[in-house]
């Protein structure tokens, strides 16, 4: 509804997630200067949440207004849009939309019905209500017609926009003492897909955790990347005369060490601590990160979407005082967040709190819409049980929700992640 060419305004509701807010702003022409006032209504609890999306506006070129009110009584609710509708009138305007996905229910029923009757009241009106279908992410009327089909092509977003709308205010931040790189998003990925396509297999990934861990075999080198700093030490390729592996020395060396010869004939030389630190990272576990990077892109690429985002390492944190925290692979469509952390190593109990990090961390910067997967290295137990699926069940029943809050995904499923994401796009409509 453009009011005909007459003025008109577009009025919002804010409640504690501004992303669906702005994404109601944008998609429905806010930025394309489609409305000639733009307010906000947002309770005590909210006005932060609403100044921060009223300085975003304005980086924009939009002054938009905003008015506090009470969300618990009804008639306060009703009310606070009246004076709204008033002033505008005054002002000469007649024609508004109402958006009001964003408040809370009362205000979402209440101002809606308010709007209902001061237009049923006032022949020279116009008025019209929508909501954010989150399930299709189109933005339909109140009588089901649908004004948006999928906001996601509406509004493209990259993580710098969903972290400063979410109150991140930065993406390098400094944690522990070190400066955290910003997120990547084009990261060196060949040698980890050699290793995730080869570590479902028992014997390769057995061999590969024993000589890591600097385990001595029967023919296995001893060899140990470093606790304390991950640097790998000089040490021999275990798998020097796998077909499947043999060559993973040579990508290192394009990848991590710059095309420098770090790897000889199978044999690091650990004389570069920059080259050893990273090399030892990679293969301590950032190659699982590196390898679901690259499967979700497949994906991506696969289903034939195109518009989104794909981030390595996202680190962010509120203040400087505060402690970041990070999400390793980030993908982002439009504005709809997919997180996925990566454990390689721990216990059952660690990858069950890791899959509690990543729901909560990916909801707080992606909002109530994000999904949270972990990829962890744990497949059957002892006695024959999918420790990932138990893990999955244990993070349902304690979150209390109707589904999966988590998706967890074994060591067995990393030779056919692709098709896993794939099957998830879908689900969520990504298609």
């Amino acid at each position: 509804m453009d009011g005909g060419g007459e003025p008109n305004a577009l009025i919002l509701l804010v409640g504690t997630n501004p992303l669906p807010v702005w994404v109601a702003f944008e998609a429905l022409g806010g930025l394309e200067g489609r409305w000639q006032r733009t307010i906000l209504l947002h309770t005590a609890e909210t006005e932060k949440i609403s100044i921060r999306l009223r300085k975003r506006m304005e980086k924009f070129g939009v002054a938009a207004q905003a008015k506090s009110i009470n969300a618990v009584e009804p008639v306060e609710i009703r009310n606070a849009t009246r004076e709204t509708l008033a002033k505008l009138d005054d002002g000469g305007i007649r024609s508004a939309h109402l958006h009001y996905t964003g408040g809370t229910k009362a205000m979402g029923v209440h101002a809606h019905e308010a709007l209902r009757a001061w237009k049923a009241d006032r022949n020279n009106w116009q008025a019209e209500t929508s909501y954010l279908d989150h399930q299709r992410h189109r933005i339909m009327t109140s009588n089901g017609d649908v004004l948006i089909g999928d906001a996601r092509e509406k509004v493209r977003l990259e993580i710098t926009d969903i972290a400063e709308l979410h109150d991140f205010t930065s993406l390098e931040p400094i944690c522990d003492e070190v400066k955290k790189p910003p997120p990547d998003e084009n990261p060196p990925t060949e040698a980890a897909v050699v290793l995730g396509n080869s570590f479902f297999d028992d014997r390769i990934w057995e061999n590969f955790k024993n000589w890591k861990n600097g385990v001595k075999g029967k023919n296995d080198p001893v060899v140990v990347i470093d606790k304390r700093d991950s640097h790998l030490k000089a040490t021999a390729w275990p798998f020097s005369k796998d077909p499947q592996l043999e060559n993973v020395p040579e990508l290192l060396n394009r990848e991590f060490a710059g095309g420098q010869p770090a790897w000889k004939n199978h044999q690091f030389d650990a004389t570069d601590p920059a080259v050893a630190k990273r090399m030892g990272g990679f293969l301590n576990g950032t190659w699982l990160e590196l390898y679901v990077f690259a499967c979700l892109r497949k994906a991506l690429e696969e289903i034939g979407r195109g518009g989104y985002r794909l981030y390595h390492s996202v680190s962010v944190q509120r203040d400087p005082n505060q402690k970041c925290f990070e999400l390793d692979v980030v993908a982002l469509l439009g504005y709809q967040m997919v997180a996925v952390s990566c454990k390689t190593s721990g216990s059952e109990k660690a990858a069950k709190l890791a899959g509690f990090e990543v729901r909560v961390r990916s909801q707080q910067l992606g909002g109530d819409e994000a999904k949270g997967l972990l990829v962890c290295a744990h497949d059957r137990d002892d006695k024959g049980q999918d420790v990932p699926l138990r893990i999955q069940e244990e993070l349902q029943q304690d979150t209390g929700v109707p589904t999966a809050p988590v998706k967890v995904w074994g060591r067995t499923t990393w030779g056919r992640l692709p098709e896993k994401f794939g099957d998830l796009l879908r689900d969520l409509h990504w298609e």
